[in-house]
C-alpha cells in the first residue's frame, strides 16, 4: 500500500516479472512516478506467498481512535513506561516519564518517538 506512483507494480514486477504490470513513466521534473494501476490485483507467487498489487492511497487515517489506545499500540514502549511517575503519563510533557528518558539516552529511537507524537498529536481525545 502506498501513494500513487511510489513503484508498488515495479516491485510486483521486481519479485514476478513474468506478471509483466503495466508501469509508468517516471516524471523528469520532480523525479516521481505516475499513477498507472486502476484496480487491485491479488498474485499467488508460489510458495504460499500472495502479493495484492493496488492503486494508490491518497491518505490515511485514525477513527475513533484515542491517545490512550496510541500509547498501547507502541508496546516497545511499555518496558520503559514502568518507570514513568504517573500511571496515565502521556509520554508527552510529564515529568519523570520513563519513555522520555529512554529517548534521551537513545533506548528509543527519536523517530519512532516522533511517530508516536505525531499519531498522538492527530486524534482527539
Amino acid at each position: 500500500v502506498g501513494h500513487s506512483g511510489v513503484g508498488k507494480s515495479s516491485l510486483v514486477n521486481a519479485l514476478a516479472p513474468e506478471l509483466d504490470l503495466e508501469t509508468g513513466e517516471v516524471k523528469r521534473g520532480d523525479g516521481t512516478g505516475r499513477h498507472t494501476t486502476t484496480r487491485s490485483s491479488l498474485f499467488d507467487l508460489g510458495d504460499g506467498i500472495r502479493v495484492i498489487d493496488t492503486p494508490g492511497v491518497r491518505e490515511f487515517g485514525l477513527w475513533d481512535l484515542e491517545a490512550a489506545d496510541v500509547r498501547a499500540s507502541f508496546e516497545d514502549f511499555q518496558p520503559y513506561a514502568t518507570g514513568c511517575r504517573f500511571s496515565d503519563c502521556t509520554h508527552i510533557h510529564e515529568p519523570s516519564c520513563g519513555v522520555l528518558e529512554a529517548v534521551e539516552r537513545g533506548d528509543v529511537a527519536q523517530a519512532r518517538y516522533d511517530a508516536y507524537r505525531r499519531i498522538v498529536e492527530s486524534v482527539d481525545d
